[in-house]
């Protein structure tokens, strides 16, 4: 940021240096922010030695398969999972970004600010394009290409990126933010599925990639402009007709850049008016003839208490009256009979809407009969065409199960106050051991629907890639208890993730990253164990993956109850 004195810009770098080398608190601060510093350099380090490991997949996969479009395709697959990445990315600069509310305070125009906040990003983005670069360069590596056509390749590795940047735009307009969290979470779980069973569904997944790279190619938009590669062949002049779609796409980036600059701006929120909830019954029941009266006809059309309804309500205690959400259902209500008393009042708290079991699921089970109908509806015009869309169907349902195990409610809500963040929880009297007993029991208590319901999603998969439907129940089924198993661990993360428990260097962070890595390695091990072991001792390791979990979960209480940190963090910027 550049202030409008030159002079008064050195003047005041001149005297901060000045003024921290003189003080033995300010040095301190220095240093420790430096830290972050430091966190940044190892960030871009590792993130350009994924783009080193993109480009060997990409050379592996095509060198395995002898079909350079199979190393497009996975160049478009990889390409289309960071759209959803960065457009989380820029929404987090443009809105939730530290420097936002300092900036705002400053005599700058909002047009400014977000020009500032766009180069941040760009530098960011900046990455992708040395994943292009990577994985077009293993391409040219394996073809053997020509000077001529390695020059060839830098335009094209340039109109992806740019593609890329215009369909995050786009993407960031047209698509709710939840699609871009549960995207990211799904990278996450699917991750750690390949790593159990890359052995098992890696030749699978690798034939069904090779089988429709043309498809994929085609149909997604970030293919269009890596399809261009095939100018660079003798049988892909074809491709060229992709520069029409490409070019509009990369039109729309100044469109959407406007749109993006335009919602730009710092305005008061002003909330409408909601009727008063009364708990139990309608709000007028409670409303007598003088309470009408007295009330405005707004008021009345809103249905707002008056004076004596409300003094009612206090002195019947019924605003104390909790979300009766046991009463949704028997297993609802199951639930709650399993609670203690403590349990009940945290449920309020964690759930403050209360905590639907049925519906959620029931709305899981409409979604899978819907994809399996519409993929054998499919399947009788195009096989490929029945994959795609029984695929997809899959993966929307498991993250609908996934996502109704997993919920945390409102318990970890970040709260930033005085540059810190503080999670909700901390703010009462709430302690470990009893918010992650109330979670766990939320989630043990649903495995009689989500073990069948990820067994009968694995056996499709199974009968999808032609397998023996007994090895997709085998398989599925301790799938699914490895799942659950990680409700343990992701229990722990979303505490760590509310305290500072690694941002100081001392012994005790030593000993608690050992005890995570060592209990967290042998959970992998296991998990490995189970799924590739074809023995039937093999059905122990499972069991033991989620004792692990489990005793995972416990350490980390001890750090917690030991008081081995805080329960806030610094936001990084």
């Amino acid at each position: 940021m550049k202030l409008h004195s030159p002079q008064f810009q050195r003047q005041l770098r001149r005297g901060v240096k000045r003024a921290i080398r003189e003080s033995r608190e300010l040095k301190k601060e220095y240093r420790q922010a430096k830290k972050f510093r430091k966190h940044a350099n190892l960030g871009w380090f590792f993130r350009g030695v994924l783009s080193i490991a993109f480009g060997g997949g990409v050379f592996a996969i095509t060198a395995a398969t002898g079909h350079p479009v199979t190393g497009l395709a996975l160049i478009t697959l990889w390409t289309f999972g960071w759209v959803f990445i960065r457009a989380q990315s820029l929404w987090a600069l443009l809105h939730e970004h530290l420097d936002i509310p300092t900036l705002r305070l400053l005599p700058v125009p909002e047009a400014t600010i977000f020009r500032w906040e766009l180069q941040k990003f760009l530098r960011k983005a900046f990455m992708s394009l040395l994943d292009l670069v990577a994985g077009f360069g293993a391409l040219g590596l394996f073809l053997k290409f020509s000077a001529a056509q390695w020059l060839a390749v830098q335009p094209i590795a340039l109109l992806s990126w740019l593609t890329l940047m215009a369909l995050t735009a786009l993407c960031l307009i047209h698509v709710p933010r939840k699609v871009y969290q549960m995207f990211a979470a799904s990278l996450v779980i699917f991750g750690l599925f390949l790593l159990f069973a890359h052995n098992i569904v890696g030749n699978a997944l690798l034939n069904l990639l090779d089988r429709t790279a043309p498809d994929l190619n085609l149909l997604l938009p970030t293919g269009w402009p890596v399809s261009l590669f095939q100018l660079l062949l003798p049988e892909g002049r074809w491709s060229a007709l992709l520069l029409i779609p490409v070019a509009l796409v990369i039109w729309s980036l100044k469109n959407s850049l406007n749109r993006l600059r335009n919602d730009f701006r710092f305005e008061e929120q002003i909330l409408p008016v909601v009727p008063d909830l009364v708990s139990g019954m309608d709000a007028e029941d409670l409303m007598d003839e003088h309470d009408l009266m007295e009330a405005s006809p707004a008021a009345q059309s809103s249905h707002h208490l008056g004076l004596t309804a409300i003094e009612e309500m206090v002195d019947s205690r019924l605003f104390l009256v909790p979300e009766s959400w046991h009463q949704r259902g028997w297993y609802e209500k199951w639930l709650w009979n399993w609670m203690d008393a403590r349990e009940k009042v945290l449920s309020d708290f964690v759930f403050p809407k209360g905590y639907a079991i049925i519906a959620p699921w029931l709305k899981a089970l409409r979604n899978l009969v819907i994809a399996v109908t519409a993929a054998f509806v499919v399947g009788l015009v195009s096989p490929t065409g029945k994959l795609w869309v029984l695929g997809i169907g899959l993966f929307i349902t498991v993250m609908q199960a996934l996502a109704q195990t997993m919920n945390n409610g409102v318990a970890f809500r970040p709260m930033f106050c005085s540059g810190v963040n503080i999670p909700v929880y901390a703010g009462f009297g709430i302690g470990y051991r009893e918010l992650s007993r109330l979670l766990v029991k939320c989630s043990v208590v649903q495995l009689p629907l989500f073990i069948p319901f990820i067994t009968v999603c694995g056996t499709l998969v199974a009968m999808m890639f032609d397998w023996p439907w007994q090895m997709g129940i085998i398989i599925s089924f301790k799938t699914s208890i490895l799942l659950f198993a990680t409700r343990f661990i992701f229990i722990m993360f979303a505490f760590s993730g509310g305290t500072n428990d690694s941002s100081k260097f001392r012994v005790r962070t030593l000993m608690l990253f050992a005890a995570m890595m060592s209990l967290g390695g042998a959970f992998l091990g296991l998990g490995a164990a189970s799924l590739l072991v074809p023995t039937p001792a093999a059905w122990i390791f499972p069991v033991l993956a989620m004792l692990d979990a489990y005793v995972l979960l416990a350490v980390y209480g001890w750090f917690y109850h030991a008081n081995r940190f805080d329960l806030m963090n610094i936001p990084r910027r």
